[in-house]
């Protein structure tokens, strides 16, 4: 049977990894955000300069938990 402190570690472990994550996962966002912002400028710098831009559009997103969850656990593919 475990101590009150190893239980608390126990049940406490997995939180701290969560909340791990959702911190890493925001840096990611950030990182994200920064190199949309560096895309859109250049976009608009091409259409003032050369009247046209070879960027049409660009989109972004971020796995959610769930997905980065479920992909984890899936068997790889050979």
């Amino acid at each position: 049977m475990p101590t009150p402190a190893e239980q608390e570690e126990i049940t406490g472990r997995p939180r701290q990894v969560y909340e791990e994550f959702i911190a890493l996962r925001m840096h990611y966002q950030f990182g994200i955000d920064e190199v949309l912002t560096k895309v859109e400028i250049l976009r608009k710098e091409f259409e003032q300069m050369h009247d046209y831009s070879p960027i049409e559009h660009v989109r972004t997103r971020l796995k959610s938990v769930e997905s980065l969850m479920e992909k984890a656990r899936a068997p790889r593919a050979r």
